[in-house]
């Protein structure tokens, strides 16, 4: 099925601006009309009262009206057959143009802003440029546009404003945060403090059983320190004494077996017995089937050189401590 589109063959064109600074006008009412070719608008019209629109009609056909855009630009097409109401044998038409305020609810009143001279016999297409002023404008309280500029600069302070408002409020919720954060770090030490008071041992009575490791003291030094102290008290159990330690042993007869080829062959009373055979008898662990083997209790060597149990192995390699090699006994 062929959709017929018309075709206009006449076009009227236009642009209204601000007088004072060029910036288009936008949502102006554009009306035009055809007047009949005996009319004389300039005497029946007059100075244009708001009746004037019912005037002109009375003389000419309406083509139509248009808004103006954005920028106050405005364009209306129409057909030959619409200037041709009144009078069919009119072959052009005596174009009327007006400029009318956008209108109000509840107010019959038409604000007309202006009126163009009448072009007799107009040609298919037709331009308006209108400038009206301020004054205009703000006796039909229409708002003044604004530059392309000022529109810019209003963006601008916008954007500022907007920006400062941002860093205000960015900077109000760091500032407590950081309060709160700064209450939460007071608790703790309060915390702390009492903690430390209840579980830590006093330091004046502490200090005469060992070496105390501080609050800000380093534990690697800490743990040479009494490395060292330990080998002071060694050296000073032994003095000059070449002869050793004298020592207790409490051996089973399975043990007494083991060792009587070495008791056997003394040297001026003194057995020389392998470590391989004395060290397992020497470290054997004390049960309810076996009291242990040496009996040593103030021993600081046999302290000293006595083997780690699994939980010092451990906490010995957390806090870097290398374990001294076995020395044979």
């Amino acid at each position: 099925m062929a959709v017929n589109i018309p075709s206009y063959t006449n076009s009227i064109y236009g642009k209204i601006t601000l007088k004072e600074s060029g910036v288009g006008i936008p949502d102006l009412l554009v009306v035009i009309y055809d007047l009949d070719p005996n009319a004389r608008p300039e005497e029946e019209l007059g100075e244009m009262s708001p009746s004037g629109i019912r005037t002109a009609t009375i003389l000419g056909d309406r083509i139509g009206s248009v808004l103006t855009s954005v920028d106050g630009s405005f364009r209306l097409a129409y057909e030959d057959s619409e200037f041709r109401v009144q009078n069919v044998q009119e072959k052009r038409p005596d174009l009327f143009l007006m400029v009318l305020a956008p209108e109000d609810a509840g107010s019959s009143e038409v604000k007309i802003l202006y009126k163009t001279a009448f072009r007799q016999n107009a040609g298919r297409q037709e331009s308006y440029f209108i400038r009206l002023t301020t004054e205009q404008l703000k006796e039909a309280g229409i708002p003044i546009p604004e530059t392309e500029k000022e529109n810019v600069e209003d963006r601008l302070n916008n954007y500022k404003s907007l920006l400062g408002s941002r860093i205000r409020l960015n900077q109000g919720i760091t500032d407590i945060h950081k309060e709160v954060a700064d209450v939460h770090i007071e608790e703790k030490k309060v915390l702390r403090a009492k903690l430390l008071e209840t579980l830590a041992p006093s330091f004046p009575i502490a200090e005469g059983h060992g070496i105390l490791v501080k609050e800000d003291d380093n534990i690697l030094e800490k743990a040479a320190e009494v490395t060292s102290s330990g080998i002071d008290n060694a050296n000073a159990v032994l003095g000059n004494n070449a002869s050793g330690v004298p020592v207790n042993l409490y051996l089973t007869p399975e043990d007494l077996q083991k060792l009587q080829p070495y008791f056997e062959n003394t040297t001026d009373g003194i057995a020389e017995i392998p470590e391989s055979e004395i060290r397992p008898i020497l470290f054997r662990t004390s049960s309810s089937e076996n009291i242990g083997t040496l009996l040593v209790n103030n021993n600081p060597i046999v302290k000293f050189c006595m083997e780690k149990s699994t939980e010092e192995t451990c906490a010995m390699k957390h806090v870097g401590i290398t374990a001294p090699s076995a020395q044979p006994s």
